[in-house]
């Protein structure tokens, strides 16, 4: 088992962003699951749900607060490092989501 340091941003409803880290315990040579990324914010107190299973995305179970979503933005080892690119996902969203036109 290896310790990874989870860094990931709270963005809240009146437009602050918070720039937090959490640790989860996983197997070496293994990303944390999104389930194990779950369960560190909701012992920090966040109570939220995954949105996007593949970007570890999060947003809260009450719709009522404060907290719009919880993005990670990346994780840390010690060995490796897994970094989500928000920019890059909205482009590829956006470029498989539209059919293809000759030019």
């Amino acid at each position: 088992m290896v310790e990874v340091i989870v860094h990931f941003d709270v963005l809240e409803r009146d437009g602050d962003i918070s720039h937090l880290r959490g640790l989860i315990m996983a197997e070496s040579g293994e990303k944390p699951t999104i389930s194990q990324v779950e369960n560190m914010l909701r012992s920090m107190g966040y109570q939220v749900t995954a949105e996007d299973n593949e970007h570890y995305v999060y947003v809260p179970v009450d719709a009522g607060t404060e907290v719009k979503k919880i993005e990670v933005r990346k994780m840390d080892n010690g060995e490796e490092e897994f970094s989500i690119d928000p920019h890059m996902k909205m482009i590829v969203q956006n470029l498989m989501s539209k059919p293809h036109r000759p030019m």
